[in-house]
């Protein structure tokens, strides 16, 4: 291994960053985490010298200030530097304490665009992991996009989980190195299948937001509900719209809310799954749809600009939705699964051999680890 670097670290506090700091943690390398969104201290992130508590008020809290923060973020943005410290302000005094060697940050627009004015007084390497829908969704507006393409320009290196998102780079600023996708969740530990096809639950992400269509597919299981007699319908990390929904229905759906389950118990829900669907209008590769091919479910996985094709082939190891919005299709892509156990078995088989091959924890800590090399 090279020599020990001290490496910051910007990102929320999700699962998928604390996966990638377990990889880091082994390295050797002397690891910071600025809390950006000040969440405060993670007790699973101990290997971490964590800098949180760092938001000051400037000016006393004012009447209107939480409105117009919601209602109009970008002017809000050009006022909150008077009102309390930024992200921006704080990396600054967070470099001049520690010289580091290079900073990481995780997401666009919580985690990347604001420190953008604080990175461009140093000349510190700095890598930006592209997350779900930072470039694909977030580029088709003009103001977002010229944001993109000021974080893009002063960035060294570009990283994503797949290959549609590096094209969009380019097109949009990015002028360093290209390099093989990696999956923002850290890979996945393999486990032992049960490859025979005796499951009954048929599993459904309940994401219902700004990109998020579960309801769809729960309207569409309800239009051929008679064809299902003997499955279970499992919805998982459902938003309350979601829940609502399933309650209105009057059947025997099973539910678990947004943050009901850990990622241990979602990975032993999908070793007993048949048919996972995950349905929305913008991400990137989603590491639910990685998860749920390594415990042997056959995916059925809304398109998003191309990055699905990445590692589903329509037909043969899973099924693609092409309209997020539309209940028939998806109704049809299940009735199509339901009816063809050969290739759901073979499926199974391939997508291990994707995974195994791409999406192994121990092949993803190889790619993470190369980042940080000089």
């Amino acid at each position: 291994m090279d020599k020990r670097k001290r490496i910051l670290l910007i990102a929320m506090p999700s699962i998928h960053f604390k996966k990638w700091v377990k990889h880091l943690s082994a390295s050797g390398h002397e690891l910071f985490w600025f809390d950006i969104l000040n969440k405060g201290a993670q007790k699973d992130l101990q290997s971490v010298r964590q800098i949180t508590d760092w938001k000051r008020r400037k000016l006393p809290y004012m009447k209107g200030e939480y409105w117009l923060q919601k209602n109009y973020p970008f002017t809000y943005q050009k006022i909150q530097i008077l009102l309390e410290k930024t992200a921006s302000e704080k990396l600054q005094e967070i470099v001049k304490e520690v010289n580091f060697d290079l900073i990481h940050s995780f997401e666009m627009f919580h985690c990347t665009y604001p420190i953008l004015n604080g990175m461009r007084k140093h000349k510190v390497k700095w890598i930006y992991s592209c997350w779900g829908s930072d470039l694909y969704f977030y580029a088709r507006d003009k103001k977002r996009r010229n944001k993109i393409s000021k974080v893009l320009k002063r960035i060294d290196l570009f990283v994503a989980d797949c290959k549609r998102d590096y094209q969009l780079a380019l097109e949009l600023g990015y002028r360093g190195p290209v390099i093989d996708a990696i999956p923002g969740g850290g890979g996945i530990e393999i486990s032992d299948l049960n490859m025979d096809l005796k499951r009954t639950i048929i599993l459904v992400k309940g994401y219902e937001h700004k990109f998020g269509r579960a309801i769809n597919v729960l309207k569409s299981l309800i239009s051929i509900y008679s064809q299902l007699v003997g499955y279970t319908i499992v919805v998982f990390a459902a938003h309350d719209q979601v829940i609502k929904f399933i309650k209105e229905q009057d059947l025997p759906i099973q539910f678990y809310g947004r943050h009901e389950l850990t990622n241990s118990e979602v990975l032993s829900l999908m070793t007993k799954t048949l048919i996972y669907i995950g349905n929305s209008l913008s991400d990137g590769i989603p590491n639910t749809l990685l998860e749920a091919m390594s415990r042997g479910a056959y995916p059925i996985q809304s398109e998003v600009g191309g990055a699905i094709s990445e590692v589903i082939e329509d037909g043969k190891n899973g099924l693609i939705i092409n309209n997020a919005e539309s209940i028939e299709e998806i109704a049809q892509k299940v009735v199509y699964a339901l009816k063809n156990n050969d290739q759901l078995l073979r499926a199974r088989h391939i997508n291990l051999e994707i995974i195994k091959n791409n999406y192994e924890w121990k092949v993803v800590g190889q790619k993470i680890e190369t980042l940080y090399q000089d």
